[in-house]
């Protein structure tokens, strides 16, 4: 079974990261550091399917379990995704029991869902076809974004649509929904979240959240409160943190040059 997958499913806590920069390169890197699983962004910058074919190739060969963000929540995206191999779809603005069941209907293969067939890298072009579609309605982790005040209203019908594994909450756009901006701490926010969680612990799904700082310590804060789905930070923030951080210790030693 796909170990996110099985994770899940033991209420473990699995950990990720999120690309934005699509280099295969960085993706190898950051798959070797050993995280559980790696989301290439779609939704924000540049990246298609063509450079997730490469993402995917990048990472081949590590433990690291591939999913994807995707722009929308659109079938022709869904199936793309998962006919070049992702086994982890991410789903934006899921606001309504609707929603979540058509992205359950795009992920899944008949009699479950409505995916299409067709020979693809994911099922080594069609010479392993008939082992993939028996087994990947099993293996699919889809994960609904909840991230707008609407969702989280909601929450309870979004995750009683069975297919769906996770509720993944977007800091930034639900608090933007909210009127309260990057107020993560504001009661409001706070509510939220508790919401989210109770919802997902009743459902037997997996509740996640990104935390955009680099930060260790937000990540075992956010565990503490329940979420077992933690996607730490993104390449291009750990980047602009640390390079920003060494030329800060840096600029004395230049002062005194």
């Amino acid at each position: 079974m796909n170990k996110v997958k099985k994770s899940i499913k033991e209420g473990k806590l699995t950990v990720g990261s999120w690309v934005s920069i699509g280099h295969p390169r960085v993706a190898e890197i950051i798959a070797q550091a050993g995280f559980d699983w790696l989301t290439l962004d779609t939704e924000h910058g540049a990246n298609d399917i063509e450079i997730g074919e490469r993402f995917l190739q990048g990472i081949q060969g590590t433990s690291c379990v591939p999913f994807i963000r995707l722009p929308e929540n659109n079938s022709i995206w869904i199936r793309r995704s998962l006919d070049a191999g992702f086994v982890g779809i991410i789903v934006p603005m899921v606001n309504t029991r609707a929603d979540a069941e058509r992205a359950v209907e795009a992920c899944k293969y008949p009699p479950v869902g409505k995916r299409g067939i067709g020979f693809s890298r994911a099922n080594q072009y069609g010479f392993g076809l008939k082992e993939y579609v028996d087994n990947f309605n099993e293996e699919v982790v889809l994960i609904c974004q909840i991230e707008h005040k609407d969702a989280v209203k909601n929450i309870d019908e979004i995750l009683s649509v069975k297919g769906v594994d996770g509720a993944f909450m977007g800091p930034y756009d639900l608090s933007g929904s909210m009127g309260i901006l990057g107020q993560f701490d504001h009661p409001d926010m706070r509510a939220a979240m508790k919401k989210v969680l109770e919802a997902a612990k009743n459902a037997g799904v997996v509740a996640g959240i990104h935390v955009v700082p680099p930060s260790v310590e937000d990540v075992y804060e956010r565990y503490k409160e329940g979420f077992r789905f933690i996607a730490l930070s993104l390449d291009i923030t750990v980047l602009g943190h640390h390079f920003r951080k060494m030329f800060k210790e840096l600029t004395p030693i230049i002062g005194k040059s």
